[in-house]
């Protein structure tokens, strides 16, 4: 069975102040172009009184694709500690072909925050660099955990929580500091031997922690269709 994994992002306004509405026909041209007989579609900021996305929708049901959206809590399908809600459309030719139910079969798993964390290797100096008046507010803490931004102050949390701004923090062997990328890669399912350029830190978090989780599709592709 073929099956596709397709993403569009937030509509956008160029500087000329026209939309760019290309990701929707970017994603029609594909599946008219291979006609999968599974797609699972991931959508960000979807808003189904989007008139754009509501005419996407039934597109794919004119070329016969029985569809249907889900919520997923990537924790709760990959046991990965990060907080992340994700909006699906899953689509399918035959109804016989895919599991619509998938979601209410996923046991949820549990993993330790070392297995995520780089503590064998010397971490640049760069990570340590965090604002002192961030880490005056921050409460005692009595175990390695993550630290995430809450409203005003650093929070120790056993799950990740992302912020461009703010970034979370790691808290382990008695020191703080910043996450590493590699750790964010991580906690996006991306394989340690992938290259990550770290020329432009800052904008490298913001890509990481913006991309789709690698092992929460892979999961969903594998649950969803049946042969």
């Amino acid at each position: 069975m073929v099956s596709y994994l397709l993403k569009w992002v937030n509509i956008k306004k160029r500087e000329d102040g026209i939309d760019e509405v290309y990701s929707y026909k970017q994603i029609e041209y594909v599946i008219q172009a291979v006609r999968p007989k599974c797609l699972l579609v991931q959508c960000l900021g979807l808003n189904k009184k989007d008139e754009q996305y509501s005419k996407f929708c039934k597109k794919l049901e004119d070329r016969g694709y029985y569809i249907k959206e889900e919520h997923i809590e990537t924790d709760i399908v990959t046991g990965i500690p990060v907080k992340e809600r994700g909006s699906f459309l899953v689509g399918s030719l035959n109804k016989e072909n895919i599991n619509f139910d998938f979601f209410k079969k996923i046991a949820p798993k549990k993993y330790d925050i070392s297995e995520f964390v780089e503590n064998k290797c010397i971490i640049d100096d760069w990570y340590y660099r965090v604002n002192p008046n961030d880490l005056d507010k921050i409460e005692v803490i009595t175990k390695n955990s993550f630290l995430c931004w809450n409203r005003n102050y650093y929070k120790a949390e056993d799950y990740v929580k992302w912020n461009f701004l703010k970034i979370p923090l790691v808290y382990l062997d008695g020191r703080i500091r910043k996450i590493t990328h590699t750790e964010v890669a991580r906690l996006k399912g991306i394989p340690d031997e992938y290259f990550l350029s770290k020329r432009n830190k800052s904008v490298l978090y913001k890509k990481l922690m913006g991309c789709s989780n690698v092992q929460l599709v892979q999961e969903l592709a594998s649950l969803i269709c049946f042969n």
